[in-house]
């Protein structure tokens, strides 16, 4: 048992297994204060003076029907009272059978609910979740709801690259002037971050439209997520109806979002967020996607941008360390396991009785194909590969260049455009991608710095 007096996040597993808190405890190390226990008295005091940020409980727990019935309810009451100090608390349950009623009778009280099979657990799938889910310490807002001359209620921050950090923008209840606005802008900033609690301070102080909705749409992503990844949701048409319709309601508050810009472009620009995160990256590829599936015209963006949503998290069933996505000009395109995550994104796609079309299907199995044939997982190549699928990788790599994570620092969306197509004219022929796709995205690019020009003059 670790101390857990001044540490933060904290993480409470009750279990009295020492083979499964051995296999999963070490995702935590660096996660924060860690505690485990079997006595659930022990953990509703632990409750009672800590803040509980993530907590574990495992079935085997009721194996001896004796003490099952006494100990279901004091776990159930540990999950209430959990969930009652902290809403946002992620919560995992271990399970023996999905059809018990242990399993059935937990609801979701938590914005985080995933049960897992126990026979089906490691370290790295618990290191996926925290790593998606985990609390942000910071919350960003989008600059278009910032009107020079207002005043907020809360402090304003920004992200120094330099410094690999926030620092202080505003005081709170210091003046918003033009003077600040403009060196937004000239810097590149499209975000302005707030402090996680003090973010319902300034949405009810103030009108964040933009804001507000990304909220309420990443909240909506979250909840998707938490059941994608839930075991005991496999093989249930029910639910993968329910998935389908929540990321068609996802991509509807998108494209809603999208409209409110002057133009594409610039939703394109400011819309999708800085800091990378397996969340933020699924929703920053489905804006790109609705952007450029319509002014190419494709037919099924929206089903494109669902894919968008689910591409990546095949990651979710290999041996992943977090943190090391970004390389993936060496490590992970030399890494067998990583290559086999976009088949296993399928198959998760299919235990979910989640059905796409056939081009959408083959996309999200190619996005980490190239034209030249270098890519993976089959090597394919040139008109074998579809336009959903370059696009897809398109927008996969173009997310990588504009969000801020352990290998990039934040840029333009131009300058992300040329990072890629650098990318592109380096490998085997200058052929990374489709010539005719790059040659029509580029012309996306150069219509937004036409408009950009006539703004300013």
């Amino acid at each position: 048992m670790s101390s857990f007096k001044s540490l933060e996040p904290f993480v409470l597993f009750v279990t009295n297994d020492l083979e499964l808190e051995k296999k999963i405890s070490p995702a935590f190390e660096k996660y924060g204060a860690y505690f485990s226990t079997q006595n659930t008295e022990v953990a509703s005091q632990i409750i009672d003076i800590k803040r509980v940020d993530v907590l574990l409980i495992d079935e085997s727990l009721y194996q001896d029907r004796t003490i099952a019935s006494k100990y279901r309810k004091h776990i159930f009451d540990l999950y209430t009272k959990t969930v009652e100090k902290n809403p946002k608390a992620v919560t995992l349950v271990f399970f023996e059978k999905k059809l018990s009623n242990f399993i059935n009778e937990f609801s979701r009280k938590s914005e985080v609910l995933i049960k897992l099979d126990r026979n089906n657990i490691d370290k790295n799938k618990v290191n996926y979740i925290l790593q998606t889910f985990s609390r942000q310490k910071f919350k960003s807002l989008v600059l278009n709801d910032f009107k020079a001359g207002k005043k907020f209620s809360a402090p304003l921050f920004i992200y120094n690259d330099d410094k690999n950090g926030y620092e202080l923008f505003l005081n709170a209840d210091e003046e918003f002037t033009r003077g600040k606005m403009d060196l937004l802008i000239q810097k590149g900033h499209n975000r302005i971050f707030v402090k996680n609690e003090d973010l319902v301070k300034i949405f009810d102080s103030s009108n964040m439209y933009f804001s507000e909705e990304m909220h309420q749409t990443r909240k909506r992503y979250k909840f998707f997520l938490s059941y994608f990844l839930d075991h005991s949701a496999d093989e249930k048409t029910y639910i993968g109806n329910q998935l389908s319709d929540l990321g068609k309601d996802i991509i509807k508050r998108l494209r809603k979002l999208i409209s409110r810009f002057d133009n594409p472009a610039e939703a394109l620009c400011k819309l999708p967020y800085v800091r990378w995160t397996e969340i933020s990256h699924g929703l920053n590829c489905a804006i790109y996607i609705i952007i450029w599936g319509d002014y190419l015209g494709l037919k099924n963006t929206d089903d494109l941008a669902f894919a968008a949503f689910v591409h990546d998290h095949g990651k979710f069933e290999i041996d992943f360390k977090p943190g090391t996505h970004g390389k993936f000009f060496s490590n992970l395109t030399d890494n067998i396991d990583y290559k086999k995550h976009p088949q296993l994104c399928l198959e998760m796609l299919k235990r979910k009785c989640i059905h796409l079309d056939r081009r959408v299907h083959d996309a999200i199995a190619s996005h980490h194909e190239n034209f030249d044939g270098t890519g993976f997982p089959r090597g394919i190549s040139g008109e074998d590969l579809t336009v959903e699928a370059m696009l897809l990788s398109i927008a996969d790599l173009f997310d990588h260049f504009k969000t801020i994570h352990a290998y990039n620092q934040h840029v333009t969306a131009d300058k992300a455009w040329a990072e890629l197509l650098e990318v592109h004219q380096d490998s085997l022929l200058g052929t990374k991608y489709h010539p005719r796709l790059i040659s029509r995205l580029e012309d996306f690019f150069r219509i937004y710095q036409k408009d950009k020009v006539k703004k300013t003059a």
